[in-house]
């Protein structure tokens, strides 16, 4: 049977120090899951909101945001950016 690939897109990620974490992502592109899953899970209320709904299955969820760009605190608000969804769909290769 093939495990199913869960792709969640949440809408914004913000850190205080976004530029330090803009400038870790451009020099490691390829660890921004990495990051983002602990930035998450580090014990922010988004993460600890679905660590509590979807427990160990969390570690099964791809997770996203509607867009590449990062704010400097929780309230910031980017646009949708479809061409970023369709690279996530990509690279998570996800068949739709």
């Amino acid at each position: 049977m093939i495990k199913p690939v869960i792709l969640a897109v949440l809408q914004n990620q913000w850190f205080p120090d976004q530029d330090r974490v803009r400038a870790i992502l451009l020099k490691t592109p390829e660890s921004r899951r990495r990051i983002l899953r602990y930035a998450l899970f580090a014990g922010c209320r988004t993460g600890k909101v679905l660590k509590s709904v979807f427990g160990d299955r969390c570690d099964d969820i791809i997770w996203e945001n509607a867009s590449p760009q990062i704010g400097g605190r929780a309230a910031s608000s980017f646009q949708a950016d479809t061409q970023h969804h369709v690279r996530c769909v990509s690279k998570a290769r996800i068949r739709v």
